[in-house]
């Protein structure tokens, strides 16, 4: 089953909009910044969380373009802490 297939069976099943391939990829990247970045099994839960702040009413630009911002924010905040860390 292709990716496209996949959420498009996805969003009907849920009754959502299908996530767009530019979403899919900033949801990735944020997980992967997560993960790496703290403790693996934060990725799945910081996704839920961005999640429940969208209204499921947005454009799929808008959307990515939130997900992008929280990952800007979790990445300013995780290198202040590796910076706090590096320097005790």
């Amino acid at each position: 089953m292709s990716d496209a297939e996949f959420f498009s069976n996805l969003s009907s099943l849920l009754g959502t909009p299908e996530l767009g391939e530019e979403e899919q990829r900033a949801v990735l990247e944020l997980t992967r910044l997560v993960a790496h970045g703290s403790e693996r099994r934060f990725a799945p839960l910081t996704a839920y969380a961005v999640a429940l702040t969208m209204d499921a009413d947005s454009s799929t630009e808008d959307r990515t373009a939130r997900v992008a911002e929280v990952m800007s924010a979790l990445e300013a905040t995780m290198d202040a802490d590796a910076e706090s860390a590096d320097a005790s």
